[in-house]
């Protein structure tokens, strides 16, 4: 019958299942928290980052901040498909935002070091790149904030 342990090697088997993935995931993000706090430290600090990661204090207050918002995301929110849903929007929102973001930034600090004559083109850039990256960028946020405020209801 369903539901009764008839065995007894079946309830250890049951909690593996169950606890496996949560402590899979628990091993592997100090890694990801490091690797993040580091990546962000050292873009924002550019020339003075070798300075800063030697720091010890800034190194580990710039590590636990990186660490506490998941937790707390995953100890406030108990249903797991709002979790999906934010993060798939968010995931969409940063992936079809971000690159064309950083096209059109790149072209304007080029422009501004070289001069315009240096400058390619390619078929993507209409009309000099100046409109299609608000546009993704627009409707990025709009589904992203369609499917947060969906999920939310």
């Amino acid at each position: 019958c369903y539901g009764q342990n008839t065995d007894a090697w079946a309830a250890p088997v049951r909690y593996l299942i169950v606890l496996f993935p949560a402590l899979d995931v628990l091993s592997i993000y100090p890694l990801n928290v490091a690797v993040a706090a580091n990546t962000i430290m050292s873009l924002a600090a550019g020339d003075r980052a070798d300075k800063l990661q030697r720091r010890t204090t800034t190194r580990r207050l710039v590590r636990f901040a990186f660490a506490i918002p998941p937790i707390l995301g995953a100890a406030l929110v108990s249903d797991f498909s709002k979790i999906i849903a934010v993060a798939g929007s968010l995931v969409f929102f940063i992936s079809c935002a971000f690159p064309p973001l950083l096209s059109v930034l790149g072209k304007r600090l080029c422009r501004r070091k070289f001069g315009d004559e240096r400058l390619d083109t390619t078929p993507f850039t209409l009309d000099g790149g100046r409109l299609w990256p608000k546009g993704v960028v627009l409707v990025g946020g709009a589904t992203a904030a369609g499917v947060v405020l969906a999920s939310s209801l």
